[in-house]
Order: structure tokens, then C-alpha cells, then sequence
């Protein structure tokens, strides 16, 4: 049995309405079509540009035709991967990178754009299947959540719609080119600028209540609140606490990106460093410098541990800077050490000493009397830098001594004489080194008994 072939009743009322001249409804490119929905995204809208790329005519951007992991024709080859909100922002780097298609302006794109290229006519994928192959169902945007900045839009393609998800989360990632990034969302400016003490022992970070956009400028800065860190200065800012990311100093300014910003204060080691670090000198009285090296805005003081020692300048510091100090002549019989605390570094003077025996007296005179004679004379010119500690008395014939402990040279009494004998004598003074050269010989005397 022969049957007649019958024209379907779709294609029937396409050619009754192109025939009565009404607009004919592109078929649905979505998933499971809606037959009342009028098509958004045909694919006339479109140019595909054979290199794995489509421009979208209304709005002139250009979009990678596979999500980020699938490639090849169809995007057929790989596996869509996810991302948290931050990796897929960097996502783009790779495609700028390679020059994707010949580009390296690609990013994610934002809430708007998204939105631009879903199409409403179906779901489960609600997008342009011919266009956009194999796409998966929620991708992240580039929109931060005004209210709750931790948070970024995601459009699903399951259904068509958008929410917001924690930007922690895992969502498939689509890039795009040209056009402007920034949005009506992102210029609700959603960001901040966080300042961290990083350690910090003292102060207080600075506060920036200024609510920023993608592409404002940030000025960075200064340590307002007066952050310390012991035995540490300040040196600026960094996007990372180990200080291993971006460095910024005081009134520098960037572009804000699309997530808040914190800056961690940076903070480099005090290291000081003293030349000399030692001195050796004479017993007499001196002055000297120390120099001091260390890093700008790392504090010092200096203390001397030793009398004879005085700091003549200033006592305290930062960064670099020197230190004036002075000697006393050293009156001792022995050589002395004392140090200088400067910057936690110790500076050690060691001081000779005294190393001359005093001079000879002068004015030796005798006068003679029963048995004795009365010796009167001047101390020496010279003592050898220290004070008189003995004289000793020589008298001639015999040799023989007589010593008077004490600084003093008032007139000495030298008994046991024989009258009738003249007698000479000479003196010698004694410092803590030893006993000088004696003296010209006096007068000659005789005692007698009356």
C-alpha cells in the first residue's frame, strides 16, 4: 500500500507565515526549547571566527567559544575544570600568556556580560548550544557581592539565573575580551584596602574608609599610627606577610583589582654594626668617635661601663650616626680596660700605664745637730703622672737609707749619726712604678753635742 507523503504541520505554518509575510521565530539553540519563548542569543547575533573564538554583535565582546579545560572542535576534548573566585581571575593569565587566538587581553567577565549570553528560550544548558558547545552550568563572573564582599556573582547555565556564591567555592570559568571590564556592579564600589601590623608590638595600623572600584587608584599609607616591632624598623608595605609579593612604600599608588587588598607591614632587622670596635692607647687623656651603621629608623642608644670613659655627645640615635666620647689620662700604675655599650655592640678601650719613674727632688739642704741632721728639700718636678708614694734618704759616708712612706716633702729628721763625722745626703721619690734617680748630694754637715 502506496501512502501519500503529508507535510508536517510545523513546517506548514512557517510557510503560511512567510507567505502572508509575518517574522518567522528562529528555533530555540538552549536546551529543552520553550515553545512560547522568543529566542535571545540566535545565532545571526553571532560571528564565529574559526579559531576557537565568537564575537557577539550587540555588545562587540569577543568570547573564547570553550570553557577553560575543554578545547578542540565542539569543545569536545578535556574536562571543564573549576576554580575558586581568585584562580579564576588569574585564569586569564595563561590565555594572555599563550596570546590565545592572538590576544593577551583576555579576563574574566563580569556579571553583565555573562548575563549578556544567556538565552531564555530554554534550560539545562540555557545558552546557544551551536555558539557555545559543551558548556557547563555555573561560571563565575568577575562581580564582587556589594553587601558581603567575600562572596562573587556566579550565572548558572542550568537554568538561566544568577546568585552569589562564597568566593572560596569551586565554579567553571569562561574568559572574554574587549569591551570595559568594569560594570554597573563593580562601580558600586564593593572594595577595601586592609592594612595589617604583621607582627607588630606597638602603634596601630592606619584605616582606609575610602570604598574603592576596579581601576581606582589607591594611594598607599604611611605608618600613621606609629607601628613598632622590636628589634625590627619599618619598611613599608606588601601584599603578602612574608613580604615575598608586591612591595608598596608610603604614597605609592596602585590600580585597585576585583577582591579586597590587605597590606602587611613590612618589617626589616635591626643590625647594627661600630667601627672601631676597639682602641689601644697611652696613659694620657684622649678623645675619639665611634661610628655607628644600621638601617633607617632602627633606634640606638650608647652607655660608657667605665669612669674614665664619658660620652661627649648624643647618647641615643637611628640609623646611622656616630658617638663622641673622651679619655681620661690614666694615673694608675697598671693598664685599665672599660667598654662602651653603643647599639648593643660593645666598644672596649684599653689604656696603658703610667710607665715613667718620677724625677729627682731638688734643694737638698742639711742642717746638723747633736747626733741628727734636719734634711729639707722640694719634690720633683716631674712625678710621672701619678702622685709621690715614698722618699727614701741616703746619707754619705756609709750609704746608708732611711725611707718615709707618704706624698709628702716636708723636712726629714736623719738620726743616728756620729758627731764629729761629715755627712751628705741625697734623696730619691717613689711612684707606683719605682723609686726615681736620686738627688745632687746636699750640703756637708758635722754633728757635735753642743
Amino acid at each position: 500500500m502506496r501512502r501519500n507523503p503529508v507535510a508536517p504541520w510545523p513546517l506548514l505554518a512557517m510557510l503560511l507565515l512567510l507567505a502572508i509575510g509575518l517574522p518567522v521565530r528562529a528555533a530555540c539553540t538552549a536546551g529543552n526549547p520553550n515553545a512560547s519563548a522568543i529566542e535571545s542569543t540566535p545565532i545571526s547575533d553571532f560571528t564565529v571566527n574559526g579559531n576557537s573564538t565568537v564575537t557577539h554583535g550587540k555588545t562587540g565582546l569577543m568570547w573564547k567559544q570553550c570553557a577553560e579545560g575543554l578545547s578542540g572542535a565542539g569543545c569536545s576534548s578535556g574536562t571543564a575544570t573549576t576554580a575558586n573566585w581568585a584562580n579564576a581571575l588569574k585564569a586569564a593569565n595563561t590565555a594572555n600568556t599563550d596570546a590565545f587566538a592572538g590576544y593577551t587581553d583576555w579576563r574574566l567577565p563580569n556579571r553583565k556580560e555573562l548575563e549578556s549570553i544567556i538565552e531564555y528560550c530554554g534550560s539545562d544548558p540555557a545558552i546557544n548550544q551551536t555558539v557555545f558547545p559543551a558548556n557547563p552550568s555555573d561560571i563565575w563572573s568577575s562581580s564582587s557581592y556589594l553587601f558581603t564582599p567575600s562572596r562573587a556573582w556566579v550565572v548558572s547555565f542550568s537554568i538561566g539565573s544568577t546568585g552569589t556564591e562564597d568566593k572560596t567555592s569551586g565554579h567553571f570559568v569562561r574568559l572574554v575580551r574587549g569591551g570595559q571590564p568594569v560594570d554597573s556592579f563593580d562601580l558600586l564600589k564593593p572594595y577595601s584596602v586592609i592594612y595589617d601590623g604583621n607582627n607588630n608590638t606597638g602603634g596601630n595600623v592606619p584605616t582606609d574608609s575610602t570604598a574603592y572600584a576596579p581601576g581606582d587608584t589607591v594611594t598607599v599609607k604611611a605608618n600613621t599610627g606609629s607601628l613598632v616591632r622590636n628589634g625590627y624598623t619599618f619598611a613599608g608595605w606588601n601584599i603578602l606577610p612574608d613580604s615575598s609579593g608586591v612591595s608598596y612604600a608610603p604614597g605609592a599608588t596602585f590600580a585597585m583589582g576585583s577582591d579586597n587588598v590587605t597590606l602587611y607591614a613590612t618589617w626589616q632587622l635591626c643590625t647594627y654594626t661600630i667601627s672601631p670596635q676597639s682602641r689601644s692607647l697611652s696613659a694620657g687623656a684622649a678623645l675619639g668617635s665611634v661610628s655607628i651603621t644600621a638601617p633607617s629608623g632602627c633606634t640606638w642608644t650608647a652607655m660608657s661601663n667605665a669612669g674614665f670613659i664619658t660620652i661627649t655627645g648624643v647618647s641615643n640615635g637611628s640609623g646611622n650616626g656616630s658617638v663622641d666620647y673622651s679619655i681620661a689620662a690614666n694615673a694608675a700604675c697598671s693598664e685599665r680596660v672599660g667598654t662602651v655599650t653603643i647599639a648593643g655592640q660593645t666598644f672596649t678601650v684599653t689604656q696603658a700605664q703610667v710607665v715613667s719613674v718620677p724625677g729627682a727632688p731638688t734643694g737638698v739642704s742639711a742642717t746638723a745637730s747633736n747626733g741628727r741632721a734636719l734634711i729639707t728639700f722640694s719634690a720633683p718636678g716631674n712625678t710621672g703622672g701619678t702622685a709621690i708614694t715614698a722618699y727614701r734618704f741616703t746619707r754619705f759616708p756609709g750609704g746608708i737609707t732611711r725611707t718615709r712612706l707618704g706624698p709628702s716633702a716636708a723636712p726629714f729628721g736623719f738620726t743616728g749619726l756620729t758627731n764629729f763625722t761629715a755627712y751628705t745626703f741625697r734623696v730619691r721619690a717613689r711612684n707606683c712604678v719605682n723609686f726615681g734617680p736620686q738627688s745632687a748630694p746636699s750640703n756637708s754637715v758635722t754633728p757635735t753635742p753642743f
